[in-house]
């Protein structure tokens, strides 16, 4: 069988996702090596991964790690917070 999707159903299903990105701010107290390690042990990325988004967010002073719900994404900012590094949800 297959389900036709209506307009009315997609509107709904776009109406209940709250969507937030975790943003990595740039800042003068931690070194490269800091975030970078940060970055791996938290969110179990590759070297290279948390390479490039420290430098992107030393650019342009900031740089989206990840997204989701508030409650996924409090958590991790709680770990980055540890740790001194600057996070916010938007």
């Amino acid at each position: 069988m297959v389900e036709t999707i209506t307009k009315e159903k997609i509107e709904i299903e776009v109406e209940n996702t709250n969507v937030y990105d975790l943003i990595l701010h740039n800042d003068e107290h931690h070194s490269f090596e800091e975030v970078i390690r940060a970055i791996e042990l938290i969110l179990k990325w590759t070297l290279t991964q948390a390479e490039q988004v420290t430098i992107i967010a030393h650019h342009n002073g900031k740089c989206p790690l990840i997204s989701g719900d508030k409650e996924k994404l409090m958590p991790v900012k709680m770990a980055f917070g540890k740790k001194g590094i600057t996070t916010t949800i938007d």
